[in-house]
């Protein structure tokens, strides 16, 4: 399965228990450091780190 942000075989995988959707873990903690100091994107932040909670609890 590839991850639905690169579109590569992911070396970490992690799923998204609301989504289904497959997702590199790194991926998803460089989109929240790099996007963390905008106001507008706490909103996104919130879903990215619930995703990643979310995908770590599912693959564990």
């Amino acid at each position: 399965m590839n991850c639905s942000i690169s579109g590569e075989v992911p070396e970490e995988p992690v799923i998204s228990k609301k989504s289904g959707l497959l997702f590199e873990k790194r991926l998803i903690e460089r989109h929240i450091s790099v996007s963390s100091w905008l106001v507008a994107v706490r909103a996104l932040r919130f879903c990215c780190i619930s995703i990643l909670l979310d995908a770590c609890l599912y693959t564990s």
